[in-house]
């Protein structure tokens, strides 16, 4: 069901193709909400002085020549082994967007159809991406040891993701298969993300370590009367997840609110609540 908000709210939206059932709030939408929301999950490109326009992510820029992606894909590409100068050299000139002071440690490879990054950011170490699109914004710190698989990825300014997360799983590859992630937020090490379903962050959230986001519940067989839910998962601003949780699918935890260590987050978490 659509949420409650105004005609003009309802316009805007579908003119700047946001949905309105990932704006986060209580109360009625209007259009100051869905400026908001695009401008928080849209982060801006390399070079780009003016807010990104909000597009669907086939109309992307950044995209990478299709013959170079099969090269770098192929099970015998030693292209990981180059120096990451070489490899931003290499991304850039087969289409990528690339922004100034960026560096990819050894062995870290992305394998995108479409790559726009904003400047002084950072990859590690052993690090792999996958996906059809990434885009991620300015000063963006991405740790050693990250496995990241999923069809469309956004990060805004100032993420910091750590060491050793796991972001795909299950359906990875899904059509709703989506990551959005706000300005300044911080996932930190042993985290995992599953992306069956799209997971949306909001600004200034933490995820602390060993926290687990799930966006699908199936394994037994659903001929056999076994339930299987595919649901997203959104977070709003100001979040924090404490260490070792579980968040199930189709939670939603509004701004300000906080779950303690240990526990299982399912459903509706209103606005600033423990």
């Amino acid at each position: 069901a659509q949420p409650r908000a105004t005609g003009k709210a309802i316009a805007l939206a579908g003119s700047m193709g946001v949905d309105l059932s990932r704006i986060i709030q209580r109360g009625i939408i209007r259009q100051a909400d869905v400026r908001a929301f695009a401008d928080r999950m849209v982060p801006k490109a390399a070079g780009e002085n003016e807010p990104a326009a909000v597009a669907p992510p086939e109309d992307v820029r950044g995209r990478i020549n299709p013959e170079f992606l099969a090269t770098i894909q192929a099970a015998e590409s030693d292209f990981n082994e180059l120096p990451g100068d070489e490899k931003i050299r290499l991304y850039r000139k087969h289409g990528g967007i690339i922004g100034e002071r960026v560096t990819i440690g050894r062995e870290a490879v992305i394998r995108a159809e479409a790559i726009v990054i904003g400047d002084e950011c950072e990859i590690g170490d052993r690090t792999t991406i996958q996906a059809q699109t990434l885009i991620m914004g300015r000063g963006c710190l991405i740790g050693r040891d990250n496995d990241i698989l999923c069809r469309h990825i956004r990060f805004g300014d100032m993420l910091f993701l750590v060491n050793r997360i796991l972001i795909g799983q299950g359906g990875a590859f899904n059509p709703e298969s989506r990551l959005e992630v706000g300005h300044s937020c911080l996932i930190s090490s042993d985290c995992l993300i599953n992306t069956a379903h799209q997971v949306l962050i909001g600004d200034r959230s933490c995820l602390s370590p060993h926290v687990s986001i799930y966006t699908h519940s199936h394994w037994q067989n659903v001929l056999e009367g076994y339930r299987a839910v595919f649901a997203p998962v959104m977070i709003g601003n100001d979040v924090w997840i404490t260490g070792n949780c579980l968040v199930t699918p189709g939670t939603v935890m509004e701004d300000g609110s906080q779950a303690l260590a240990n526990s299982v987050v399912s459903g509706h978490v209103p606005r600033r609540t423990v």
